[in-house]
């Protein structure tokens, strides 16, 4: 359970990575201009970041688990200290078995957000790179800027996932009922099933 964090608290506040029980972890290569150096002359040029804080909870849905853990790299300042960013599933198993979900290019343009197919369904993370992507990420605006949550209350219609009841024409109509889904507080699991299960029933041409 959380417990909320005195104004004290947070001025000493120091995110500890839980590597072993977290969902996403990330891998952030440096500048050379940033990367930093221990006593003994070493230094780190590329570190793992996770989703979890070993003292708290992640949200259970795990789209928002991802979109907070995108949005705290971003907001720490690292797409203007690294060159390199990525982030995967966390299983725990070798990390040559975890699955990529996106990358961040800081310093190619054209190619700074890249994201993976396992994601697309994802809409308040798409939503939130879309407008990171509009943004200098050299200005302050890419750190202040924060994914936007609908506050509507969960839904429990079972008609909305009914496949005979929703054709849709295109493929975008598909995925905007799907955001409708999402909007209302049904698990992203489900969402993702049912968008997938659609597209398996009814393949657009």
């Amino acid at each position: 359970m959380n417990t909320p964090i005195s104004q004290k608290e947070k001025k000493r506040f120091k995110f500890v990575g839980d590597r072993e029980r977290a969902t996403y972890r990330c891998e952030i290569f440096l500048r050379p201009e940033h990367c930093y150096s221990n006593k003994d002359g070493t230094g780190a040029v590329m570190f793992d970041g996770y989703s979890k804080h070993k003292f708290h909870d992640e949200p259970k849905d795990k789209e928002k688990c991802l979109t907070n853990f995108v949005q705290r790299i971003v907001a720490n300042g690292y797409l203007e200290k690294a060159y390199y960013i990525a982030f995967y599933t966390n299983k725990n198993v070798g990390k040559d078995q975890d699955e990529l979900l996106l990358e961040f290019n800081p310093l190619q343009w054209k190619k700074l957000i890249v994201s993976q197919r396992i994601i697309q369904t994802y809409f308040v993370l798409n939503d939130y790179l879309i407008k990171l992507n509009e943004i200098k990420i050299s200005t302050p605006a890419s750190k202040e800027l924060k994914p936007e949550y609908a506050e509507t209350s969960k839904a429990s219609e079972i008609e909305l996932f009914k496949m005979y009841k929703h054709r849709f024409v295109t493929k975008e109509a598909l995925i905007q009922h799907c955001r409708m889904l999402k909007e209302r507080k049904f698990p992203q699991g489900r969402v993702e099933g049912f968008y997938f299960a659609y597209l398996n029933a009814y393949p657009f041409s």
